[in-house]
C-alpha cells in the first residue's frame, strides 16, 4: 500500500516511504477503532480461582484479561447465565454489599485497568524488582518507563536498554504501566520472580499437558506500540468455586510494523490507500485534491460497514417500541 501511494504521488525516496507508512499505522488503529468489525470479535474462556483450589495464597477481587482483550463486550457463566454488565459507580450506590458479598457471580464492572498481565495475583510475593529487554540486538539506548499502579503506589523511573543485554529497575513494583518510543524489536517487562508451578496444578483440566506455566506479571510491546493497557473485569458476588467464564470481546488490533504484515479488517486496503494518499497530499499542500481522496476514504468506509451487513448471514430484527405515555397510546394506529 506505501509504494502504491509514494509512486502515484511521485514521491518514491525513503523518507517519504517511511512518512506513508506512518500514515497507514495512524489510519489503520483509527478504522479499527471506529467500529465493531465481525473480523474483531472473538471469543476466550477465563478461570477464576476458587477458595479451595488456588494454588497460592492471594487475594483476587477482580480477573485480568488475557492480551487479545481490549474491550469485554458480554460474560457468560458455566450454566449459560449472561452476567449483566454494570457501570461501577452506579453498582456502588444501588447495592454496595455486592462488593464484599461472596456467591455466583450475576454482574460484571469493568474495572481500571493495569498496566501488566497477571492470572494469579500473588499478594505474598509483594513487589518486586522488573527487568526489561529486547529480542533484537540492534536496539540502541531504548528509553522505558515503568510507573506502578495508583493502586499500590507512585514508583516511577526510566530504564535504559541496548542490545538484547536486560536492565533492572532500582526499585520494585507489583502491577506497573510501561511505556516506550519506537523500537526495533519487541520489548518485553516482566517482575524479576522466576517461579514456576507445574501445568497440572496451574490448569487442573489439562492434565495431559506437561511442563511448567510462568506466572510472574509480564508485558509484551511490538515495535510500534507505545504502551497496552490490560482491561480489568470485577465480579459481582465474587466467586468462591473455581469458575470458567466465556467471554466475548473486541480483539486488540496487531499493529502493522514489518511489510509483511497484513490488516485484520478484510477489505480495508481501499480505505486505508485513499486517507494515506489524502495525508500525503496534504503534506505536499495540494488540499483540494487531498479533499477528494477524503470523499474517496469516506465512501469506502461506507462500502465496508455494508460489506458486514449485505454479504453475510445478517438477519434484520423489528424491535417493537414500547409507549409508557397514555396520550401516546391513544393515538397510535
Amino acid at each position: 500500500m506505501a509504494d502504491h501511494i509514494c509512486e502515484t504521488v511521485g514521491r518514491t525516496d525513503a523518507v517519504s516511504l517511511a512518512l506513508v507508512k506512518k500514515y497507514i499505522r495512524r489510519r489503520y488503529q483509527l478504522l479499527y477503532d471506529a467500529h465493531l468489525w465481525r473480523d474483531s470479535i472473538g471469543a476466550t474462556d477465563v478461570k477464576w480461582w476458587g477458595v479451595s483450589d488456588r494454588p497460592f495464597d492471594y487475594n483476587r477481587s477482580s480477573i485480568v484479561m488475557p492480551w487479545p482483550v481490549s474491550r469485554v463486550i458480554a460474560i457468560k457463566s458455566p450454566e449459560d447465565f449472561m452476567l449483566t454488565n454494570e457501570e461501577l459507580v452506579r453498582l456502588f450506590l444501588v447495592d454496595p454489599g455486592s462488593f464484599s458479598s461472596s456467591g455466583n457471580a450475576i454482574r460484571w464492572s469493568a474495572s481500571q485497568p493495569v498496566g501488566v498481565w497477571y492470572e494469579v495475583d500473588v499478594d505474598t510475593a509483594g513487589t518486586q524488582p522488573f527487568i526489561c529487554y529486547s529480542d533484537s540486538p540492534l536496539e540502541s539506548s531504548l528509553n522505558i518507563t515503568v510507573r506502578e499502579h495508583p493502586e499500590i503506589g507512585r514508583n516511577q523511573e526510566i530504564v535504559t536498554i541496548s542490545g538484547t543485554a536486560t536492565a533492572t529497575t532500582s526499585l520494585q513494583y507489583k502491577r506497573p504501566f510501561v511505556s516506550k518510543g519506537q523500537s526495533v524489536g519487541t520489548i518485553t517487562v516482566r517482575s524479576n520472580d522466576n517461579s514456576s508451578i507445574p501445568y497440572s496444578e496451574y490448569y487442573p483440566e489439562r492434565d495431559a499437558v506437561s511442563g511448567t506455566e510462568m506466572f510472574y506479571p509480564k508485558v509484551t510491546l511490538s515495535q510500534s506500540q507505545s504502551h497496552i493497557d490490560h482491561i480489568r473485569v470485577k465480579m459481582h458476588p465474587r466467586p468462591t468455586e473455581t469458575t470458567i467464564f466465556k467471554v466475548i470481546f473486541k480483539s486488540r488490533m496487531v499493529p502493522l510494523d514489518n511489510d509483511s504484515d497484513s490488516p485484520q479488517i478484510e477489505g480495508i486496503e481501499d480505505c486505508l490507500i485513499a486517507h494515506g494518499m489524502a495525508d500525503m497530499l496534504e503534506k505536499l499542500r495540494q488540499f483540494s485534491k487531498a479533499a477528494e481522496k477524503r470523499k474517496e476514504a469516506a465512501f469506502q468506509l461506507n462500502k465496508m460497514q455494508k460489506m458486514e451487513t449485505d454479504q453475510q448471514a445478517y438477519i434484520s430484527r423489528i424491535t417493537p417500541a414500547i409507549y409508557d405515555s397514555p396520550e401516546i397510546e391513544d393515538n397510535r394506529i
